[in-house]
């Protein structure tokens, strides 16, 4: 379901169905559960999101409470919130087959792209493949690759392992042709991470091996430059306006000046300042907004009160997986901290409960909180 609501190559609206399916798993989970905990901070994040509903004067058409009961319900069911035996062994499972989802939607749409199967092309001409927009796709893309390599050093098999290793190739040349530069931004941060996990107690061979992958990319370029032409216009459009945030300088202003006004509880959960919305992007008829970047949105909607257990949370989550020794689980959970806290800064989709990005993100999170808490069970190896 996740997967049918971001492809508009399938021309399927599954609209409300979507959310139905989602919350009558979670409640179906919560029901069959023994017993279940929740998590403070995410729950400090409720309460902030509630509060800056609460005491604030918000238009009907942004559906606050709608989409905070959204948002609850599937934090709960794959995020951090709420923890159970069966939940977490769901959010496992449904961790690996998304991931794996992941891997096959991005390889085989980037072969259709070549083979001249199907282009991909979305209504402004950038490839998107099988998802809708090339701004989905690249950070997909990303995900996809990170997990093919953590998959291919895990395999023993020589066919499997360069199965994975052709498969990461493939989602990096999805992710280039994209052309997203803060998801390949935060892709270079994951996988710099990737390598120092994997060689933190060999400083020589991590330098090593990040000269390695630098020279092979350099050398190849001739060969993937092709692939490169929406990211120069990109930066083309760019150096034009003289700014590398040309496209999202006006929307974080947006949101620091929402921050400015109400600094401890914020605007209001999901909604921007509509008295004063220079540089705000939202629709009246849908209560769809583009905040520009989710920690500016978490801070303008929320205030500080919202922002500090959101940020806390990434940062525990950075260091005890620093800290751990389990090479495989905590350098793919911790390269996925740091493309997303990287990611974030240009993307909006923290509290955007209806994108696969705010699935993966929370996901990811909710295995990360297991893995980190079951120091001495099956999950401290998220591969079985």
């Amino acid at each position: 379901m996740v997967l049918i609501n971001q492809m508009t190559v399938l021309g399927i609206d599954i609209g409300v169905l979507y959310f139905v399916i989602l919350w009558s798993c979670f409640f179906a989970l919560l029901v069959l559960s023994k017993n279940f905990e929740l998590n403070l901070l995410s729950l400090w994040l409720v309460f902030a999101a509630l509060y800056s509903i609460i005491f604030n004067i918000i238009p009907e058409f942004f559906s606050p409470y709608e989409r905070l009961f959204a948002f609850i319900l599937t934090m709960g069911l794959l995020g951090p919130l709420v923890h159970s035996d069966i939940l977490d062994q769901f959010k496992l499972k449904l961790f690996h087959i998304l991931s794996n989802a992941f891997i096959i939607l991005v390889t085989v749409s980037f072969l259709a792209k070549v083979t001249g199967i199907y282009s991909g092309l979305d209504a402004h001409h950038n490839y998107s493949g099988f998802f809708n927009g090339s701004m989905v796709l690249s950070p997909i893309a990303v995900i996809a690759m990170i997990y093919s390599i953590t998959l291919a050093l895990y395999h023993n098999k020589n066919k499997i392992r360069w199965l994975y290793y052709f498969a990461a190739l493939l989602c990096f040349l999805s992710a280039i042709v994209a052309g997203s530069r803060i998801a390949l931004l935060g892709g270079t941060g994951g996988i710099l991470y990737f390598i120092y996990k994997f060689n933190q107690s060999k400083p020589f061979k991590y330098l090593f091996s990040i000269a390695l992958i630098s020279g092979i990319l350099i050398l190849s370029f001739p060969l993937w430059k092709q692939h490169t032409v929406f990211l120069q216009k990109k930066i083309e459009y760019s150096s034009q306006q003289g700014s590398l945030t040309a496209s999202r300088d006006k929307l974080w202003q947006a949101r620091i000046n929402e921050f400015l006004t109400s600094p401890i509880i914020g605007i209001g959960f999901s909604s921007v300042d509509t008295d004063n919305n220079k540089g705000s992007k939202f629709s009246i008829s849908s209560g769809r907004i583009e905040p520009g970047s989710s920690w500016l949105a978490i801070l303008s909607m929320t205030g500080l009160f919202g922002f500090l257990p959101f940020f806390l949370i990434q940062i525990r989550n950075l260091i005890s997986l620093f800290k751990h020794e389990n090479i495989y689980s905590s350098a793919l959970l911790g390269a996925y901290n740091i493309f997303y806290i990287i990611h974030l800064t240009s993307e909006g989709y923290a509290f955007s409960a209806g994108s696969s990005l705010f699935i993966h993100f929370w996901l990811s999170l909710g295995i990360t909180d297991i893995y980190l808490k079951q120091s001495n069970s099956e999950y401290q190896q998220i591969f079985q």
